[in-house]
């Protein structure tokens, strides 16, 4: 009995997804990844980036460097349709004449968008989700005026993220913004302030949500988490930084 088909010969849409599944328990995945990671890293070298071992790409990225662009080992990307979360968006990394771009050892960024005019420092073991963006400048002055003539300066900061912290998809990182050590920033956020060591921010704007447990700590307990509760600055049910200062 003959399998059915298309009427132009192709096979139906359920085989080929029969045949994708098979491919991915064969190991094609990895596979995949290695091969981009390879071409990635031809496209990287022409842009002068420095690149560390093990890197590991599925889709292309769109590369743009005029300062110093730095992946360390063991960095992994998902760009365009490779990633499900992120839609059809490639992996972005715009780098100008005077900014430095580090992505650390381990980091793991899926369809991200990154444009850097000064500093901006993804540290190691730092997860950045589906479709986020990244940036160290405002693009544009603030005085309407200086934006219709195109003159005037345009405001810039550094932007540093981790180690160990995680950004949920979508969200957007702005300038000056530091997120410390093993932070989650929750998805579709838009964080314009600090985001202390061990926190969980989400929102737009992002605000402090609660305090994860520590490893380091002999009890797992945030050093904060006894404080006084003053909750008028921060989301519904949320206890404030230890120092009780409002962010």
């Amino acid at each position: 009995m003959r399998a059915a088909s298309h009427g132009d010969g192709r096979p139906p849409q359920r085989a080929l997804q029969r045949l994708r599944c098979l491919a991915y328990a064969a190991g094609c995945r990895y596979l995949y990844g290695r091969i981009g990671g390879v071409l990635a890293r031809l496209k990287l070298a022409a842009w002068g980036a420095e690149v560390g071992s093990g890197l590991w790409v599925r889709g292309r990225l769109r590369v743009h460097n005029e300062g110093r662009l730095v992946l360390g080992n063991g960095v992994r990307v998902f760009s365009g349709p490779a990633n499900y979360v992120g839609g059809d968006r490639r992996m972005s990394m715009w780098v100008g004449r005077r900014g430095e771009l580090t992505i650390g050892d381990g980091c793991a960024l899926s369809n991200t968008t990154i444009v850097c005019l000064r500093s901006v420092a993804i540290l190691p073991g730092t997860f950045v989700g589906g479709g986020c963006e990244i940036y160290d400048t405002d693009f544009h002055p603030l005085d309407p005026e200086d934006r219709l003539l195109d003159r005037g300066e345009i405001p810039v900061a550094t932007v540093r993220i981790g180690p160990k912290a995680f950004v949920g998809g979508f969200s957007i990182i702005l300038k000056g913004v530091t997120i410390g050590e093993g932070a989650v920033v929750g998805a579709g956020s838009v964080v314009t302030g600090p985001v202390g060591p061990y926190e969980i921010w989400g929102g737009a704007p992002a605000r402090f949500i609660r305090w994860l447990p520590r490893r380091d700590s002999p009890d797992g307990d945030h050093p904060g988490m006894n404080t006084d509760r003053r909750l008028s600055a921060y989301a519904p049910g949320a206890v404030p930084p230890p120092d009780g200062s409002k962010r």
